[in-house]
């Protein structure tokens, strides 16, 4: 674990993604948590956006298990949780997928991963995001010039 949290301070994200995917060590649930949230770093960072969300959604599955030690640990639920940024992250940035992202908004808040206000916020911003996309494409749209 520390071997990955140094090579991406270093922003060697193939380094700890290696790491991710040779790792063979026995870890308890939390251990198992924290570890991946790295993990997700190195692979956005490495362009496999099919592992960070496949990290992503094994951190949701493991967090019911681990809640009360992770709050207890982080003063509740901090900014920073890759296994909920990373994976809209990688729906809205990479799938373009705004409604699965609005379900998973929903499933955090739902989890206790959100509060009604970050909930809000993060719809808000979707919902803006999504606008801007869609007048981008029409101000860039380009007639393809026939043959």
């Amino acid at each position: 674990m520390s071997a990955a949290e140094l090579s991406l301070k270093d922003e060697n994200f193939k380094f700890a993604a290696v790491i991710g995917d040779t790792h063979g060590i026995r870890m308890d649930a939390y251990q198992e948590f924290m570890f991946n949230e790295l993990i997700i770093d190195a692979y956005i960072g490495t362009e496999r956006y099919d592992d960070a969300k496949r990290l992503c959604n094994v951190n949701l599955e493991l967090f019911p298990k681990i809640e009360s030690e992770y709050k207890r640990n982080n003063n509740g639920i901090p900014q920073k949780m890759n296994c909920r940024n990373r994976l809209i992250d990688v729906l809205v940035g990479v799938e373009v997928n705004y409604d699965q992202a609005f379900i998973e908004l929903d499933r955090f808040f739902n989890m206790g991963l959100l509060d009604k206000e970050g909930l809000d916020y993060r719809v808000q911003s979707l919902k803006v995001h999504r606008l801007q996309r869609t007048f981008d494409g029409v101000y860039t749209f380009r007639k393809k010039e026939s043959e």
